[in-house]
């Protein structure tokens, strides 16, 4: 959901860009905001891919959500960092927590996939005498 508010606002901020009366002096600006909002396209693709592999348990496409995953955050930071200037030096802290929780997901998901090949499925048990 917060890729999806992302993109809309994204969206929203390319068109009120190009609707201002302001010019952008080099046009440098555009070719980012096309950049980002293609990269938060294609991992929304990508994340509706890895729902549709829990869902039917499918092994093969959460190995390739897994990699995605892990080149789209190295990517990122990387990406996050180049355009870190000193007004968007406060972010810094956005940006390594950003990672952090990816880096997290990955262990997740990398759990999940080592569980699925072991056991051939994955198993939910709720404790009895817990409600």
């Amino acid at each position: 959901m917060l890729t999806l508010a992302v993109t809309s606002l994204l969206s929203m901020y390319i068109s009120a860009v190009r609707n201002a009366n302001v010019e952008i002096p080099d046009g440098s600006e555009y070719p980012r905001l096309i950049a980002d909002t293609t990269a938060l396209v294609f991992e929304v693709a990508m994340t509706v891919v890895f729902i549709v592999a829990l869902h039917l348990k499918h092994v093969l496409l959460m190995k390739i959500y897994l990699y995605f995953e892990i080149v789209f955050s190295l990517i990122g930071f990387v990406y996050s960092l180049a355009f870190l200037t000193k007004e968007t030096a406060s972010e810094l802290f956005l940006i390594l927590f950003q990672l952090m929780v990816q880096i997290y997901l990955v262990i997740l998901i990398w759990s999940t996939i080592v569980k699925m090949q072991r056991d051939g499925v994955v198993k939910y048990t709720r404790e009895q005498g817990t409600v």
